[in-house]
């Protein structure tokens, strides 16, 4: 389910005379799609309305709109209903839409969208956008705009496209139909927006490889189809909230991020776990507001202002310590390093991005991406839309969720992609009832490596939620404490 644009911005018009309105011709592409409802978005609302200049697509893709006028900032939408006919697919089962940028758009694709996704919710040029999309997703050796990798022959960027599709037309469904979205009367221009935005942000990360390739075992396109609707399902279900609460805080401007953090700034969600009270017990939350002040400088290597006294929770009224029950240890392909080691790789400031190292070789990091909303005169309830929730049904007593920010007050949109593999162990230190219920062994909650090295010889382990992999531990040295772990994969394990 890909979409090719093929499209030339032409301006006619001779001297001395009155300059024709611009042509706008392109293909749209997946699989050249036929059917799909073709505007220039004028009011930049994300749907292709009745004033604006319309055209359907031919067997080919093909389109050609006119407009008289600059088209500077606005977008090409290709509006693909149920019913439409891709040339490789055949008859298209879900509604979806793609975007390209209108002075660029020789090609209306996925891969477009993504850059024209990009623009709209950081107010970038298209040329920094691309930047930013192909290193967040390890596309560096292809073109995203004006690309038409069917005339090509393209195979491995038409697998990638048709995944990034389907991946699409999957959360768009999701979201049309979720009730939370619908009681938020999120229009269907704001649902397109955040369908290619959670894909490009939350999705795809977690199928392209270091290496640009697809990390996906299905031989046919129907097969990676199902596979990537089932991570997309998955991947959405869970945040909901969060893209009602982006979508009503607007489209944001891009920040210098190591000014924010730099100058300082607070995180506040709801939260359960455990807190220490005032007697050092741990006393179990549930649904209460978590703040954390956070602040730093990536110009040196010092450890962040973030330890465990500037985490705090709002329990009846007074501010508590969160109890942190674990510790987390990342491989860097030659050693395990602990999360918080303070000798691990300097930060790199990539504009509005950082790379935040893990490991002492700067081989491991996460890549964070933010954009400013001004939330000023805006409803908290609109922006955190379970602040009151008591989590039991009901509200907390003298919560206001109607207040509105008052001026200058800002939210960051944060994304967060891995560019390369990543190894977690997290050693639970359970202080709660003195009983670690991590990983197996035989004798059962044995406390010894080596019993634990036994039973994962034979049984395959994992822990946690649908992010974890299972391993087995192929091999071990006893003497030099060395070994190798094979990873999950299909059919077998990998080491």
């Amino acid at each position: 389910m890909t979409a090719t644009a093929v499209s030339a911005l032409v301006a006619c018009g001779g001297g001395g005379g009155t300059a024709a309105p611009a042509t706008l011709s392109g293909v749209v592409i997946d699989g050249y799609i036929k059917g799909a409802k073709v505007c220039l978005d004028i009011n930049s609302n994300a749907v292709c309305d009745s004033n604006e200049p319309t055209a359907t697509t031919d067997v080919n893709g093909a389109y050609t709109l006119t407009y008289d006028g600059s088209v500077a900032g606005m977008h090409i939408i290709a509006e693909v209903p149920v019913g439409a006919v891709d040339s490789d697919l055949g008859a298209v089962p879900k509604t979806y839409s793609l975007f390209a940028p209108a002075a660029s758009a020789a090609a209306v694709t996925p891969l477009s969208t993504l850059v024209s996704s990009e623009m709209i919710s950081t107010k970038v040029s298209a040329v920094d956008a691309e930047k930013t999309v192909k290193a967040n997703l390890n596309l560096t050796s292809i073109s995203l705009l004006n690309y038409d990798f069917k005339k090509a022959n393209d195979s491995a960027t038409l697998n990638l496209a048709q995944v990034i599709t389907a991946a699409i037309a999957s959360v768009n469904e999701t979201l049309t139909k979720d009730v939370t979205v619908q009681a938020a009367n999120l229009t269907s221009g704001d649902i397109s927006k955040q369908a290619i935005a959670q894909v490009k942000n939350s999705i795809l990360p977690q199928v392209i490889k270091a290496d640009g390739t697809l990390a996906l075992t299905g031989a046919t396109a129907i097969e990676r189809a199902a596979e990537i609707a089932a991570i997309s399902t998955t991947t959405i279900s869970g945040n909901i909230q969060n893209i009602v609460a982006e979508t009503k805080s607007g489209d944001g401007t891009t920040v210098v991020f190591a000014d924010v953090f730099r100058n300082g700034l607070i995180t506040a969600k709801n939260d359960s776990g455990f807190y220490i009270d005032s007697n050092n017990s741990y006393v179990v939350f549930n649904n209460q507001l978590k703040a954390e002040y956070i602040k730093f400088d990536l110009s040196v290597l010092s450890p962040p202002v973030n330890g465990y006294s500037y985490r705090k929770i709002n329990i009846n009224g007074n501010w508590e310590a969160p109890f942190v029950s674990s510790e987390k240890w990342v491989f860097d392909g030659t050693n395990w390093v602990l999360g918080a080691d303070l000798t691990a790789a300097k930060p790199v400031a990539l504009g509005n991005c950082i790379n935040l190292f893990k490991d002492t070789l700067g081989k491991v990091a996460e890549t964070y991406c933010a954009t400013s909303k001004n939330l000023s005169g805006k409803k908290i309830v609109d922006i955190l839309p379970n602040i009151c929730s008591n989590g039991a049904g009901g509200f907390k007593s003298g919560c206001d969720s109607t207040t509105v920010f008052p001026v200058n007050s800002l939210a960051y949109d944060l994304t967060m992609t891995t560019p390369a593999d990543e190894y977690v162990l997290y050693a639970n230190i359970d202080m709660v009832n003195n009983n670690w219920n991590g990983y197996q062994t035989m004798p059962v909650n044995s406390n010894k490596i080596e019993d634990f090295i036994a039973f994962t010889k034979v049984n395959p382990q994992y822990r946690g939620y649908n992010c974890n992999t299972a391993f087995l531990v192929k091999s071990y040295d006893s003497i030099n404490k060395t070994g190798v772990v094979s990873w999950a994969s299909t059919p077998g394990f990998d080491s």
